[in-house]
């Protein structure tokens, strides 16, 4: 088993299935590491679904309010400010089977699993969905980039212009 300690994007969305005939929301969470544009792992979990999960596992919040408190469990997971080690760790196991985002609670008698949620690795298809989405962000940073270098190069030429203006004028005063 090979264990490694890397930081990792977690995204949580509540978006509607536009593959359903029937409109439904679907929770979506993906996983990306920005060093490694190949490190890929979504869920997407119907409200059905959820149902199931949320008996399995215990869970006391409904389906719309499970986004915001896996947040706030995730960052539980945060060391603080203060020397102590965090009492909560996630972590991404993977199996012969499947993979799970699993969020533990590490106390003097017990681990205690708060939550699991298997994942699915990013197929090639989903990589490279994935992957435009993030060159089609970084074109338009970019741009918006380039439009704001380009509206600074115009106020410094005209800046300079009105300054060998000014200065012309001076010295055609003092002469």
């Amino acid at each position: 088993r090979e264990e490694r300690s890397a930081p990792v994007l977690v995204a949580v969305s509540i978006e509607a299935d536009g593959q359903s005939s029937t409109p439904r929301n679907l929770m979506c969470f993906q996983l990306t590491d920005e060093s490694d544009p190949f490190f890929l792992y979504t869920l997407r979990i119907s409200e059905e679904e959820f149902q199931a999960v949320k008996i399995d596992q215990s869970i006391l919040v409904d389906f719309a309010e499970f986004p915001p408190r896996f947040l706030e469990l995730l960052r539980s997971c945060l060391p603080n400010d203060d020397a102590e080690t965090p009492s909560f760790a996630v972590s991404l196991v993977a199996g012969a089977i499947s993979t799970s985002l699993q969020i533990v609670e590490t106390n003097q008698f017990k681990n205690l699993t708060h939550l699991r949620l298997d994942m699915r690795a990013g197929n090639d298809a989903a990589v490279k969905r994935y992957l435009a989405g993030e060159l089609a962000k970084t074109k338009f940073e970019r741009d918006g980039l380039k439009n704001t270098l380009d509206q600074h190069t115009t106020e410094s030429r005209t800046a300079h212009d009105t300054a060998e203006g000014t200065v012309a004028a001076a010295r055609r005063h003092e002469a």
